[in-house]
């Protein structure tokens, strides 16, 4: 695809065209997943990133785990106004964070393959010594061989469905990866 798309009302208003979102709420496959795996892992020091917050229900969720002085959202725009958000496109984010855990929610493969690529290789770049990135197997609309990257980066891959979830659906434990950099 030439032209991504990085439309606010696509995004932020018409949430009903993105698949089973549920308007990124608590239902929403990343917040299940927040919840019931990531909650029970061991996070190293250094910040949680969530790239691509949305209206913060996710974040929230990470604010109220770790304390907002730890978290930083990060997306085009911030419509609830989240004092941790920081607002912007991914692909002119360039500064160094040493970051714990970072989820790569931004956009998606099939809209907007090239931030959905740089955020993915922002998070490898940018993820301490035994800390985690949230992202996509292989199995993605771009066919980016993410596994591979992450492996030359000095990740192991760790599918969820290694991890005991009563909610998360089985499409989602296939299609993510907790990638822990060694």
């Amino acid at each position: 695809m030439d032209i991504e798309v990085y439309d606010y009302d696509y995004w932020f208003n018409q949430t009903e065209l993105h698949g089973n979102v549920y308007d990124y709420g608590p239902d929403y496959v990343h917040n299940k997943i927040i919840r019931e795996i990531i909650f029970n892992i061991d996070l190293p020091m250094g910040k949680i990133v969530m790239l691509g917050s949305h209206t913060g229900y996710g974040l929230n969720l990470l604010c109220e785990q770790y304390g907002t002085e730890r978290v930083i959202g990060f997306d085009l725009h911030n419509p609830s106004n989240h004092p941790c958000v920081i607002t912007g496109n991914i692909l002119d984010l360039s500064h160094s964070i040493d970051c714990a855990l970072i989820i790569n929610d931004i956009g998606n493969y099939k809209l907007t393959p090239r931030a959905k690529i740089y955020a993915q290789e922002w998070a490898s770049n940018n993820t301490v010594s035994r800390g985690y990135v949230l992202a996509n197997t292989n199995n993605n609309n771009a066919n980016y061989p993410i596994q591979e990257y992450m492996a030359t980066k000095h990740f192991t891959m760790h599918r969820l469905n290694e991890y005991t979830s009563a909610t998360v659906p089985d499409w989602g434990l296939k299609n993510y990866a907790l990638y822990k950099r060694i």
